[in-house]
């Protein structure tokens, strides 16, 4: 009888044991779960580390740009230009495009930073939108389909290193677009996801400025265009 008490005594501590086992195990899987949908590629890192005052410049260097180019528009009909470096859209993107009622941001999604290679784009912003907690992060390309019609093209799309549904994607952008009042279209095109966006550039009187075309080169971005009057 006495070992038969031990037996049972034995075999509970054991499946005890196993009990808190599979529960440490199931912990650690959570959370290293967490941590991959929390990854950030290194471009990210960098750029937050990057001293506020720093950024600061770069934003105060981005709006100089801005405000040389509509001085550009008001006293001239030339052919027009506007470069902007990674560094200077990304101080952009950490002041003036998350500050006052005109964000670009919301609180679901915020700390974005982007990088520039070759034709590709790539934009990071950590969000907790709904289930989802962690980094996104998409690769889009950019061209102009018309004058002041700008296509952005979805490459793919991630949260930390997990794959994120482009409809998703894309279902998301178009309701930022409205809730800034962005005119747009989806583009279908070989099955891509795309978005047509409809830029209309603050134009003097009496003037039309249009943008004809968009080059992206690693590290920075160029956009050209040209004045007519109307």
């Amino acid at each position: 009888m006495i070992r038969k008490k031990e037996f049972f005594f034995q075999k509970r501590k054991k499946l005890f044991g196993m009990g808190v086992l599979i529960g440490w195990i199931l912990l650690l899987v959570i959370f290293l779960l967490v941590l991959a949908a929390r990854r950030t590629p290194g471009f990210y890192r960098q750029w937050m580390s990057v001293p506020r005052e720093k950024k600061l410049d770069r934003n105060d260097s981005a709006v100089r740009k801005s405000l040389n180019l509509y001085s550009h528009f008001q006293t001239q009909d030339t052919p027009w230009q506007l470069m902007l470096t990674e560094e200077e859209m990304n101080a952009w993107l950490s002041t003036s495009a998350v500050n006052g009622k005109e964000s670009l941001f919301t609180k679901e999604f915020h700390s974005p930073c982007l990088r520039i290679q070759g034709n590709v784009i790539e934009l990071v912003a950590m969000t907790e939108y709904g289930n989802w907690k962690g980094a996104v992060h998409l690769k889009f390309s950019v061209t102009v389909a018309e004058p002041n019609q700008f296509v952005l093209r979805l490459r793919s799309a991630k949260l930390g290193v997990y794959p994120l549904s482009r409809k998703t994607v894309l279902r998301l952008l178009t309701e930022t677009l409205d809730r800034k009042k962005i005119r747009y279209q989806n583009v279908n095109e070989s099955g891509d996801v795309a978005v047509k966006v409809m830029w209309d550039i603050p134009a003097p009187k009496g003037k039309k400025i249009l943008a004809e075309s968009v080059k992206t080169e690693t590290g920075q971005i160029l956009i050209e265009g040209t004045i007519e009057k109307g």
